[in-house]
């Protein structure tokens, strides 16, 4: 990676193709994202396949990622924090893959604000249930990054598919992040790009606060810092 990038935010650019779906039928698209990965190369053009609302791409979005465990006083903080969010006009993009942000989704889906799903592998051939109404409203976007042969996700995918959640983000919440782990790691290569990260001020995520990671409490702190970036 080009030195002189290093401190520059990442981000994603989207083409004015957008992303799209009929009227009254969901259908599978192509577009560009210019993602600079850090792979060694300052940039790389990946197609992102997609069904549902472009507009969510082009809304004020906040990432989501959390490790698999999390302590128990995070979780009841969290859940609170996604019911102010689900409320304001702000799109979540998360893999919705960690047991937390499972349960992350369940609470937005029964909001009104914009959710974009980044999935591990293909997308799917059948859109579970609960998705296609919020399809059907426009306030839910799935993404991937990979064509119809790749059918299971792996630890390469989901890497990258976190990674692409933070690009696509104008900022990052981490609710917790074992010390030492991918999701930490990979905080510490969005700080370095100038990428907004924030987390719950507090013992548990001592290890992250002391990378740079910013303390936050409720949702409008978030909301504020995407709305200044």
């Amino acid at each position: 990676m080009n030195s002189s990038r290093e401190n520059e935010p990442v981000e994603a650019a989207l083409n004015d193709g957008g992303l799209q779906v009929s009227a009254g039928q969901m259908a599978i698209v192509h577009n560009i994202f210019e993602l600079p990965l850090i792979s060694g190369r300052d940039t790389v053009a990946r197609s992102l396949h997609g069904i549902g609302n472009s507009e969510n791409v082009r809304r004020r979005k906040i990432g989501l990622l959390c490790s698999i465990r999390c302590p128990g006083a995070i979780i009841l903080k969290t859940l609170d924090l996604m019911q102010e969010l689900r409320k304001m006009d702000v799109c979540i993009v998360s893999g919705f893959h960690s047991p937390l942000e499972q349960e992350c989704l369940k609470v937005l889906l029964r909001g009104t604000c914009g959710i974009a799903i980044c999935y591990a592998r293909s997308l799917p051939k059948r859109i579970p249930a609960e998705l296609i109404k919020p399809i059907e409203d426009g306030r839910l976007l799935i993404l991937s990054a990979y064509d119809e042969k790749r059918h299971r996700a792996t630890s390469e995918t989901s890497a990258e598919r976190n990674k692409i959640a933070c690009i696509l983000a104008g900022a990052v919440f981490v609710p917790y992040a074992s010390p030492g782990g991918k999701i930490e790691t990979l905080c510490r290569e969005m700080l370095g790009f100038g990428k907004r990260v924030m987390t719950f001020g507090g013992a548990h995520n001592e290890s992250l606060l002391a990378a740079g990671v910013s303390a936050i409490a409720i949702a409008d702190e978030l909301f504020s810092a995407i709305e200044s970036g």
